[in-house]
């Protein structure tokens, strides 16, 4: 049996129609069933992902990392790279509420650190020399989404934030908004409509609007900010 697109899947389930037997499997060999391992080429957005984080084989020296001092200046030295732990259990962003290692990117003077002046760092996970499904943002919702929402009627946008504020979309007939299950280091997402200009918030203020969130049919840009030094991890939106 072949896997087959959406619309052609759609085609064969019209009102009156009567699929045959293929079609039925066509059907089921064409989605991910729960009980199957889902390749790591088939989340999108991963490779790019991992390939920002450290590499396993990047050896760091011990003088090379410390825990945070609010008391140091911290100078850039570009032939030796600079890492500090850094966790704040009091801080509203999830990121800074459990320890996580940052790499230093610029001078930075005392009391500037990760949380406050996220320009002067960056964010390398929950590890050094090796990489986790936590370390990776978003990764486990994206993960957690495809098993639960495999051959189902729910479908679902994701993209890199990497270098992104806008990216296109369009939708052929109309549709909700669910849940946006990872926005951790956005400040709004907004739907902007091309023919006309007119808005749809989805999150204002780093606060997710109320769900599920109407979408009519046509073509749109997502518009995201963020705060300098946070573009990383990975966008979600389900839909219905």
């Amino acid at each position: 049996m072949a896997k087959q697109s959406i619309n052609t899947i759609k085609n064969w389930f019209r009102t009156g129609s009567k699929p045959t037997q293929a079609q039925f499997w066509d059907w089921l060999d064409s989605f991910f069933h729960k009980d199957d391992n889902i390749p790591s080429a088939q989340v999108e957005g991963l490779q790019t992902l991992l390939d920002a984080k450290m590499d396993k084989k990047d050896v760091v020296a011990p003088e090379q990392v410390g825990e945070y001092d609010p008391q140091k200046n911290y100078i850039f030295d570009p032939d030796l790279a600079e890492y500090v732990s850094f966790s704040n259990p009091e801080s509203e962003d999830k990121q800074f509420q459990k320890e996580g290692f940052y790499r230093l990117l610029e001078d930075a003077p005392a009391g500037q650190n990760p949380e406050t002046h996220p320009s002067h760092w960056a964010y390398q996970g929950g590890t050094i020399g090796d990489i986790t499904i936590e370390d990776v943002i978003g990764l486990r919702e994206e993960l957690d989404w495809l098993s639960e929402n495999a051959g189902g009627g729910s479908s679902q946008e994701r993209f890199s934030l990497i270098g992104h504020t806008t990216i296109p979309t369009a939708f052929a007939e109309a549709r909700q908004i669910t849940a946006v299950p990872s926005h951790l280091n956005l400040d709004t997402v907004k739907l902007v409509k091309i023919s006309d200009s007119s808005e749809i918030a989805i999150l204002t203020a780093s606060t997710l609007e109320a769900m599920p969130i109407d979408v009519a049919a046509g073509e749109y840009n997502y518009q995201i900010t963020y705060e300098s030094g946070k573009e990383s991890g990975v966008l979600l939106i389900n839909y219905k």
